[in-house]
């Protein structure tokens, strides 16, 4: 029988302890999988060096992991023991079985794609945090609802794109990984897509299908994607960046525009209310809001398939910070230290 090894928060702002931790069995409908990569996200950093919110310690962290299939639970259909999979490590902090940052994982079945043939461990790793949140914002009904993004064959493509002729969905920061998933997932959905981010990083996001890309820096901005969007007819913003001054840079737009008025961010709100009178709507995203949905199932099968056909990109790219659980520190720091469309990850052996 394996051991587990968990890196675990004893206190808050506290460095990271690494002890033996329970070797969880997998409930129906969840995989458990030994570690292969990590990959890090801002919340994160947050709860480690601000305890960004209470929390009853220890805790462990982390969401986005990537291994091997060691034990199905039952009624597991869609993979097998020795599988490679990644998947979103979905449990709250008081089931830390189901956090990332240890060296054997209980993934849920309808969070989890197998890793296609070729493809490394820190590639696949990437996504999951980023699809979960975009999947959120684009296509629950709570949010902007838009159709569900399908792998286009035959004449489907030109057909579905006469279909939504001039809707067009905006992505607030294209570049990150909640930016990039959502330029992807809006694409194959079969919208029109615009983005933001800087200069430098244009060419990776029109790579992910973005139609047009715009600084977002630039004192013009607004003016020049109100003017991008005149004649057309607007299904939403997915911001991916959040806070005061990108939501006000949204509302602006939306209120130079014909479509929805709906802004889908992945921050609180609470400090920010636009004006009422010009009918738009700000709502936080969440991640964990698609599990045991329908969309969450249609779009984790979807981003399986589609990898697999080479129909969709890993993106941000990783930066390996370092491999093993001991390196979970480090990676926090070059974190926080800041990184561009890269996202910090962790191999272990």
């Amino acid at each position: 029988m394996p051991s587990n090894k968990a890196a675990y928060l004893l206190a808050a702002k506290s460095p990271f302890e690494f002890h033996p931790a329970p070797l969880t069995q997998p409930k129906p409908h969840q995989l458990l999988i030994r570690t292969r990569a990590i990959a890090l996200n801002p919340i994160d950093a947050k709860v480690h060096r601000l305890a960004f919110f209470p929390l009853t310690y220890p805790v462990i962290l982390g969401q986005d992991v990537a291994g091997e299939v060691v034990e199905i639970g039952p009624d597991v259909s869609r993979f097998k023991v020795g599988e490679r999979v990644f998947g979103l490590a979905a449990g709250s902090y008081d089931e830390p079985e189901q956090k990332a940052f240890q060296e054997f994982v209980v993934l849920r079945e309808d969070l989890a794609a197998r890793v296609p043939e070729g493809m490394s461990w820190e590639r696949a790793v990437v996504l999951p945090l980023g699809v979960c949140t975009a999947t959120a914002g684009l296509f629950l009904e709570q949010h902007l609802g838009l159709k569900l993004p399908v792998i286009e064959v035959g004449t489907g493509r030109r057909e579905r794109e006469r279909e939504r002729e001039r809707e067009t969905v905006l992505v607030w920061g294209g570049a990150g990984s909640v930016g990039g998933n959502a330029v992807q997932l809006a694409t194959k959905a079969g919208y029109e897509v615009l983005s933001t981010c800087s200069p430098g990083n244009f060419e990776i996001v029109r790579g992910l299908g973005a139609r047009e890309v715009f600084d977002y820096l630039s004192p013009t901005v607004v003016q020049d994607i109100v003017s991008a969007l005149q004649r057309k007819r607007i299904a939403g913003i997915l911001d991916a960046v959040g806070g005061a001054e990108a939501w006000k840079f949204c509302v602006e737009i939306l209120k130079g525009v014909e479509g929805r008025k709906y802004i889908a961010t992945v921050l609180p709100t609470s400090s920010f209310a636009p004006s009422h009178d010009d009918g738009i709507e700000i709502e936080q995203v969440q991640a964990l809001s698609i599990k045991d949905t329908d969309v969450g199932k249609h779009v984790w099968e979807f981003l399986g398939k589609a990898l697999e056909e080479g129909k969709y990109e890993t993106a941000p790219e990783p930066l390996v910070a370092g491999r093993g659980l001991e390196s979970l520190g480090k990676a926090v720091d070059v974190m926080w230290e800041g990184v561009s469309a890269r996202k910090v990850v962790v191999v272990l052996d």
